[in-house]
């Protein structure tokens, strides 16, 4: 399972501020240009992440007023602008985010309604003053970086534009022309504000213009224009120019039922000064066979008169079609060791120990038994008593089984149905304890039939902890966790046997989160539709009916005609399919209903799949790239197919397997499915007559980079999933996290290993590891990043470690720094610096202005003598409120220091002014040991 936070409503392909510079000149400088490759610049960022940066080299603007773009590639970032991972840096952009526990109390989704929040470069905007999202509003960020933000206008559900005046100098306008006003597809309500101009105290301005794509609901800068100046009446002169073609991977997804359907990438990137060219951009792309989607090859610069570089070259981990290979057997565990039905002895699956890797269990005579995997195989770590049919749970449709994390930490537990009511358990890692027991809801209060009085699990109010429900007489019961118990919380009257939904079957129930808020929802089938419900955290909406697909319109059995679910298109909505006589239709959450994809032909009753426990059907992510792919079991083998966002591709087939081979009943030969070796790749086993058989994916992980070559200049990358020993530790005692913090391992891929070019001829190889990630949940604040991070130099055998902060609002924030040599040093330590940090009042209520208050910074020579300890202190004394510091010293311990004392000028912020933190003296004392 992959834990992510929510973050705001789909931007643009990057948002990163530009840094710009400013001074009092007009005159743009005139350039001659020599040909020569922009450095490209390698780092792994402080998420494992490998990072590659082409600047994009302008002609100077005036008084530095110029664009900051970058063509920048990120190994953990999705199919932008560029293709796989890469994407353009240096556009500004407002937009929709969702309410958050932590920032409003409530748990909320982009909904284009006035509930919505505005997030600016992914920082949220805190109201200062007004209604939020009228016009007239105020706000700042929620970590102060000291801009005034003012909202104008109305334009649906919101306001038409935003000004920020920043702490620098600079006004920057946002959806201030029609074209950055980027409108949610079909709505009048704006999806996002792009920045449109930019100008500095002396009126110097560039301005940006888009190409907004309404049908689809996309937008894409066009343009740059720069180098003009206001007051001197002067208009840009110099420019960036987009040109883009059309993607063959096209990508839909939807937002609060409004489509955004991206069909353009970067073609060329051209850099003009007046009217003669200065440079160009050209990138090249191919297709992964792997996934269809569309990867970055190469990119070539060229310069003036059309005299071109060698292009950047960019190889990719060489993965392609999905295919199977039998990992391992376990013995045992199948019918011809007396596991004659999964019903009697039936088969779960989990993460027991909270590894990343999908581990499974059987019940059998005298109790159930659970497997953990290995990564290359199983072991058996706990065996519970009872809860088999030779203690009396003789049938599993009596005494339904489910499974979900209770508690809320990572680990994956486990009830069982009984008599008197429902048993919890939770897993220890290496076993299980039992915290509650829900009294009723079992056998003896007349919940006699799992198929009639079904229990389903879902997350209902968004907390990470999982909840679950059962249908009952004339309505269906929700529950919440507390971590130790369930309260109930809501019951949703009908949709049970006493409305007439007699059977499971016949009206099946399914659950997944439709409009992609983080909080389970559910749907039934019902006589002639399926009727759709969201949770509000409380309770649940109706929010839609897809006519069709019931008992009385045709699909009268729940076997013969499967429903399931998945995320076809990757958007992070659950989405649903129906098997019908010929066909299975697909479709697609828009956030408030469904659209229809393309139906897959065959894999129906009228073609031969007459009963889906013959002919399992199964889901899973087969290529690892986000998306959910299915499979069916047909007569002498099992057909994969992966989606491609808009339909569906068939791989190839896995012989054998099926009715044809001896497979005659799923329920005697069950299919599961599971990511057996953490690798980020669904797979899947069966089991057979005296064991069970598992496969694995044979593949890498697509579409990573492999290697980067630039000029000579070359970069070898090795990235491995978090669940590989060797690359990642989970904290455990003493620096284990509690709820709402989780310890985290999941197969999130980071760089293990890089090679370059040392450029004399060799290569210099580093290793990295990392530990400790976190996340917090139900609140908002999602990722908390690693707890520390070690890269080491295999030429020197230098070791750099480094921890961050994982608390809010440091999360992130160099804790320390240590440079290591073994056998060197103190205690093979040769430098620490270990900072302290603060946490001022911003600049309004809910705002936070977190600084360094002081870094100390000790060294030792090799063989373990003490250098000085340098402690650098910082005060903000008179205006913390605008981020200045007041007084700055460094003093060693031998007796030498430096304080600077600063004194600012009164800021000026009335009358639309927003001038702040201009130095009026500096005062150094200095101090001789």
């Amino acid at each position: 399972m992959r834990h992510t936070g929510r973050a705001c409503a789909r931007i643009a392909a990057a948002v990163v501020l530009p840094l710009i510079f400013f001074g009092t000149g007009l005159a743009a400088a005139q350039t001659t240009v020599v040909a020569g490759a922009t450095p490209g610049q390698f780092s792994v960022n402080e998420s494992g992440a490998a990072t590659y940066r082409i600047p994009i080299q302008v002609p100077p603007g005036v008084a530095g007023m110029e664009p900051k773009l970058e063509l920048a590639y990120n190994s953990q970032g999705g199919n932008g602008l560029l293709g796989m991972g890469w994407s353009l840096s240096g556009l500004s952009a407002i937009g929709r985010c969702p309410r958050t526990m932590a920032q409003d109390g409530a748990r909320g989704s982009v909904n284009f309604d006035m509930n919505d929040r505005y997030c600016m470069d992914g920082q949220r905007l805190i109201l200062v003053s007004g209604a939020y999202g009228v016009a007239g509003s105020e706000y700042k960020t929620e970590l102060d970086s000291f801009s005034k933000i003012v909202a104008s206008g109305t334009a649906g559900n919101g306001v038409a534009s935003f000004t920020v005046q920043t702490k620098a100098g600079l006004t920057m306008e946002y959806g201030n022309t029609a074209d950055s006003r980027i409108e949610a597809q079909g709505k009048t309500s704006v999806r996002v504000w792009a920045v449109n101009k930019i100008s500095d105290v002396k009126t110097n301005f560039m301005t940006f213009s888009y190409v907004e794509d309404n049908v689809n609901g996309d937008f894409y800068p066009s343009r740059i224009d720069y180098a003009g100046n206001i007051n001197a009446g002067k208009t840009p002169v110099n420019s960036a120019q987009f040109i883009y073609e059309a993607r063959p991977d096209v990508a839909t997804g939807y937002l609060a039922g409004t489509i955004i359907r991206s069909s353009a990438r970067l073609k060329e990137l051209q850099v003009y000064e007046g009217a003669g060219s200065f440079k160009s951009y050209r990138a090249s792309y191919d297709l992964s066979v792997a996934t269809k989607r569309s990867r970055l090859g190469s990119l070539q610069e060229c310069a003036t008169g059309g005299v071109c570089l060698p292009p950047t070259s960019i190889a990719y981990t060489p993965a392609g079609l999905v295919v199977f290979s039998r990992s391992i057997d376990v013995p045992g565990w199948g019918v011809g060791s007396s596991f004659t039905d999964s019903n009697t002895y039936p088969v779960i699956i989990g993460d027991w120990n909270g590894d990343g890797k999908t581990d499974w269990a059987r019940v059998q005579g005298s109790g159930i038994s659970f497997l953990v995997s290995t990564g290359t195989g199983f072991e058996r770590i706990a065996d519970v008593a009872g809860w088999g049919p030779g203690s009396g749970f003789t049938d599993g449709n009596v005494y339904p089984i489910i499974t979900g994390d209770w508690n809320g930490d990572g680990k994956t537990d486990w009830a069982r149905v009984q008599s008197s009511g429902i048993s919890f358990y939770v897993s220890t890692g290496t076993g299980f304890e039992r915290i509650a027991d829900v009294a009723g809801w079992g056998t003896g209060s007349s919940f006699t039939d799992g198929n009639v009085y079904p229990i389903i699990t879902g997350d209902w109010n968004g907390d990470g902890k999982t909840d679950w429900a059962r249908v009952q007489g004339s309505a269906i019961s929700f529950f919440v966790s507390t971590g130790t118990g369930f309260e109930r919380i809501a019951d949703v009257a009908g949709w049970g046997p006493g409305s007439g939904f007699t059977d499971g079957n016949v009206y099946p129930i399914i659950t997944g989160d439709w409009n992609g808020d983080g909080k389970t929802d559910w749907a039934r089938v019902q006589g002639s539709a399926v009727s759709f419900f969201v949770s509000t955290g409380t309770g649940f909406e109706r929010i839609a009916d897809v006519p069709g697909w019931g008992p009385s319109v045709g699909f009268p059995n729940g076997s013969v005609y499967p429903i399931f679910t998945g995320d076809w298109n990757g958007d992070g909505k659950t989405d649903w399919a129906r098997v019908q006589s010929e066909s299975i239709s697909f479709f697609v959450s828009t956030g408030n209903g469904f659209e229809r994809m393309p139906d897959v032909p065959g894999w129906g009753p009228g073609v031969g799949f007459s009963d889906g426990g013959v002919y399992p059907i199964i889901t899973g992510d087969w290529n690892g790239d986000g998306k959910t792919d299915w499979a069916r079991v047909q007569s002498e083998s099992v057909s994969f197919f992966i989606s491609t966002g808009n339909g569906f591709e068939r791989m190839p087939d896995v012989p054998g397997w099926g009715p044809g081979v001896g497979f005659s009943n799923g329920g005697v030969f069950p299919i599961i499915t599971g990511d057996w070796n953490g690798d980020g790749k669904t797979d899947w086993a069966r089991f057979q007559s005296a064991t069970v058989s598992f496969f694995t994916e044979s593949n890498p992980i697509p579409d990573l980079a492999s290697q980067i070559s630039r000029q000579g200049n070359v970069v070898q990358l090795v990235t491995q999933p978090l669940t590989h020993s060797a690359v990642y530790t989970k904290d455990i005692a003493p620096n284990a996290s509690a709820y709402p913090k989780l310890d985290l391992q999941y197969p999130q891929y980071v760089v293990s290993s890089v090679s370059s070019s040392n450029g004399i001829g060799s290569a210099i190889t580093t290793q990295y590891s990392y530990g400790g990630l976190k996340a917090e949940q139900g609140t908002g604040r999602g990722m908390l990043g690693f707890r520390w991070m070690k890269s080491k130099n295999l030429a020197n055998n230098i070791e750099s470690y480094t921890e961050f902060n994982q608390n809010w609002p440091l999360t992130g924030s160099v804790a320390k720094s240590e440079t290591r040599l073994a056998g060197s040093g103190n205690a093979s330590v040769l430098k620490r610096t270990t900072n302290t940090y603060a946490q001022g009042t911003g600049s309004a209520t809910g705002t936070t202005f977190v600084y360094p208050s002081q870094s100390v910074e000790e060294s030792w020579d090799l063989g373990g003598s003490a250098y000085p300890t340098v402690t650098n202190s910082y005060q903000y004394g008179q205006s913390p409120q605008y981020g200045d510091p007041t007084q700055i010293s460094v003093v060693n311990s031998a007796g030498a220091g430096k304080t600077t004392v600063n004194e600012y000028w009164p800021a000026n912020t009335g009358s639309g002014s927003w001038v702040l933190g201009r130095l009026k003296k500096a005062t150094v004392t200095s101090v001789a040991p």
